[in-house]
């Protein structure tokens, strides 16, 4: 789940927003991603037209994959064991305590983990 104690850095979101036809579906996050919110094949994930909230979330989408492939650092506290913090990309977006934290007591010690 982290690389941390092997010297690596980590940062965790969860893609959260909700659209009109799926909801939080696998994948929903890729027209974000890319700026492609307003095409016939994203329609089926967000609607035609899409909420006016896209646009704006797509760009700090956008901003914080550029800045991740520039600078290593997306611009959200960094996910470690001291602080395990996720940005969870929504309107707005925001920085919350790991949502599963049962879930990674579980999988802290399994080999694979480290």
């Amino acid at each position: 789940m982290e690389r941390s104690p092997t010297g690596g850095r980590t940062w965790l979101y969860d893609f959260a927003w909700q659209g009109p036809t799926l909801g939080a579906a696998h994948g929903i996050d890729v027209p974000f991603v890319f700026g492609t919110a307003a095409t016939r094949p994203a329609a089926r994930l967000l609607g035609s037209p899409p909420p006016a909230e896209c646009a704006t979330l797509s760009e700090r989408v956008r901003a914080a994959w550029t800045s991740f492939a520039a600078t290593g650092d997306p611009g959200w506290p960094r996910f470690t064991p001291d602080s395990p913090t996720t940005r969870v990309w929504d309107t707005p977006p925001s920085d919350v305590p790991y949502p599963l934290e049962g879930s990674r007591r579980i999988w802290q010690d399994h080999p694979r983990s480290r």
